[in-house]
């Protein structure tokens, strides 16, 4: 098992499985489990999990950055970095870009999505044009074939700090490995708003990258999702029975119960700043598998309603499938690496 060149300023705990011992190494945004077959990869920040399955290499998509070696005073230091990969920092409304060694910097390959504005890049002081996600900046038509140092500004709206994947970057170089840094572009009336006004805490929300795309949970919206579809389901004019509103009902509140117990126990297996907190292992695998009897009642109930239903009921039932799908892709994601950690620390034990 190895520890993965990606880092942020969180304490992750590395499971050691050759030695059979547990340890915490700081500044270790991401672990690794596994040894012969699927790789797992586990990235802590804030509130919110990210857990990648399989041949997911740190940098080969946007959803999967490659992550700064280390922070300090405004500055990210990137090392040893492929070319054509996924770069991000914790973000600001912009950045400079620094070559640290002798490579330069060719291309911006891709911009991420989700932002209302162009970027704008500018080299040596100078604008060089505005982009947006799909375009791409080549710099090796500058004198020397390429530039040590570039900005990306205009960073509308302004993105969290905290999240490590919210402006992820495709850079190529003229080498195939490249050190450099990034110095964020502060906005500073935003950081003096902020100061005086610290935003809501934001739901913890569980991410799985696979080799065929992502998927988000946020527990509590989909609580929210269930909630909204079960009270137009069994509404007056749903033409259910009283036995079945019940059934449905308590169904519901059984997935919802369970899930917000395996958020809170799988959160609390893998707190901020302090490692892996053992103590929380058996409870989040319990509430694991109630979560997997529930759904599979959930499931029943729904399959159990009328056929003869209205269009309007067959979306509800539609958008609760939809949401089950998503919390048995979670299941099946953190099976394996609850099963991972549990035998690691049974064999340190």
């Amino acid at each position: 098992m190895t520890i993965q060149a990606f880092l942020n300023t969180q304490i992750v705990v590395v499971i050691q499985a050759l030695t059979g011992g547990i340890r915490v190494v700081g500044n270790a945004g991401m672990f690794s489990l596994g040894g012969g077959g699927t790789v797992i990869r586990i990235l802590s920040f804030g509130r919110g999990i990210t857990i990648v399955i399989g041949a997911v290499v740190p940098g080969s998509s946007s959803a999967f950055p490659v992550m700064p070696t280390s922070t300090g005073g405004g500055r990210l230091s990137f090392q040893a970095v492929a070319t054509g990969a996924w770069v991000d920092p914790p973000t600001s409304e912009g950045y400079r870009y620094v070559m640290a060694n002798n490579s330069l910097f060719t291309k911006i390959v891709n911009f991420p999505t989700g932002f209302a504005q162009p970027f704008t890049v500018s080299v040596g002081g100078k604008v060089v044009g505005q982009f947006k996600p799909g375009d791409s900046v080549d710099f090796s038509k500058f004198p020397g074939s390429g530039v040590k140092e570039f900005t990306v500004t205009g960073i509308t709206p302004l993105t969290d700090p905290d999240d490590p994947t919210a402006f992820p970057l495709q850079l190529a170089f003229n080498t195939e490995k490249a050190d450099f840094t990034m110095e964020a572009i502060q906005n500073t009336a935003a950081v003096e708003y902020y100061k005086n006004n610290p935003p809501p805490l934001e739901p913890f929300k569980i991410t799985i990258v696979t080799p065929e795309g992502k998927v988000e949970l946020e527990p509590e919206s989909t609580a929210e999702a269930l909630t909204e579809q079960t009270a137009f389901l069994t509404s007056a004019q749903s033409g259910l029975s009283e036995s079945q509103v019940e059934k449905l009902s308590a169904a519901v509140e059984s997935v919802k119960r369970d899930l917000n117990s395996m958020s809170s126990n799988f959160e609390g297996l893998f707190p901020e700043n302090a490692g892996l907190n053992i103590n929380r292992l058996n409870p989040t695998m319990n509430s694991a598998s109630s979560l997997r009897k529930s759904l599979a009642i959930l499931l029943g109930e729904l399959k159990a309603l009328p056929k003869n239903r209205s269009t309007e009921q067959g979306v509800a039932i539609a958008n609760m499938l939809q949401e089950i799908d998503k919390m048995t892709v979670l299941l099946e994601a953190t099976a394996p690496v609850l099963k991972e950690v549990s035998q690691a620390v049974a064999v340190a034990k």
